[in-house]
């Protein structure tokens, strides 16, 4: 299946938004709260440096919801950053709750999302059970690469979802893959496994960004779905490469920890296409893009071999400028 020729109910809730015009040099951002690293004090360079969430994902979600009976009255975009989820979501559901643990995250979601009285805020991971028992027709997760107490947070959704509402998560990390050149993609792995590794040794990874690196490394499934809350589980894998046993992976194999696979019996696996999470981009945007990511660069990243030769193969062989694409691992599920 195809994502993008799904196109009812969304358009960009803000635009399809052009690159800042300066380098990013420095840290993209630094975590407000290191527990949480995507609580960000300043959103400019993520929103500058970072793949766009498509709309095709938003329309998928609503069509898998309201063929298994959802109503369009509550969502809750769950860990929400600057509100681009909410935002889509708002579009067809009367009323969207926003929540994530970041003070500077809410200001800025709140700021961004109009009219006012379409929303309520909290600030709150979402390891905290909100809103009330039975008052959502779907919760939305968008990247929640930290996730320390899954069972905990899982429990909390179905608690809050009504009987025949929906979760949908989508997560898309740090892997990216050419569509032009299967050479460039070995190169971005080559890349990224040589910083990883680099910063393991250092000891400078957090706690919080292990458990996003063992999150990251297969998607979702590592995250078990309760069967006695949940039915018709589907797990999406957008974009993989075919024949790679681990598509998300950005770090060397073996090197860090996994989690074990948590896919239960009757869940459905699909593999689809979604042209949606792509973009053209350039050597300063690459950079730009790892900037973003929360870890500590050192500024001599970029002589490291695989970059270096991944940075000649842009500028030498494409011009300059080549089309970036995303893995994403999806998760859907029908409150019992």
């Amino acid at each position: 299946m195809m994502l993008a020729d799904i196109t009812r109910y969304f358009t960009d809730p803000f635009g399809r938004r052009k690159r800042s015009q300066k380098s990013v040099d420095g840290a993209g951002f630094e975590a407000e709260d290191r527990k949480y690293p995507f609580t960000i004090s300043s959103w400019d360079d993520y929103h500058s440096y970072r793949p766009m969430l498509p709309p095709s994902m938003f329309a998928s979600w609503i069509k898998y919801h309201e063929a298994h009976g959802g109503k369009l009255d509550v969502a809750h975009d769950i860990g929400a950053g600057s509100g681009t989820g909410a935002a889509f979501l708002s579009q067809v559901f009367a009323h969207t709750y926003v929540s994530d643990p970041g003070e500077a995250n809410i200001a800025i979601a709140r700021a961004r999302l109009q009219p006012a009285d379409k929303f309520t805020f909290l600030q709150a991971p979402a390891e905290v059970q909100w809103p009330g028992p039975s008052s959502v027709d779907m919760a939305v997760v968008c990247n929640a690469l930290h996730w320390t107490e899954a069972p905990v947070v899982m429990a909390n959704l179905a608690a809050t979802l009504r009987p025949g509402g929906t979760l949908a998560c989508c997560m898309q990390a740090f892997r990216v893959n050419f569509p032009q050149s299967r050479r460039l993609d070995a190169l971005w792995l080559a890349a990224t496994e040589a910083v990883m590794s680099r910063l393991h040794a250092e000891g400078a990874l957090s706690d919080a960004i292990l458990a996003g690196i063992r999150n990251c490394y297969a998607g979702y499934e590592g995250v078990a779905v309760p069967a006695a809350h949940f039915r018709d589980v589907r797990r999406w894998h957008v974009n993989v490469r075919s024949g790679d046993p681990t598509p998300y992976r950005f770090t060397r194999a073996g090197e860090f920890a996994e989690n074990p696979r948590r896919v239960g019996e009757g869940e459905t696996e699909e593999y689809l296409e979604d042209p949606g999470w792509r973009r053209q981009v350039d050597v300063s945007w690459l950079r730009g893009f790892l900037r973003t990511t929360t870890l500590p660069l050192a500024d001599d990243t970029w002589t490291l071999p695989p970059w270096a030769e991944l940075e000649r193969v842009i500028e030498d062989e494409f011009g300059g400028q080549v089309t970036a694409e995303w893995p994403v691992y999806m998760l859907l599920a029908t409150r019992r």
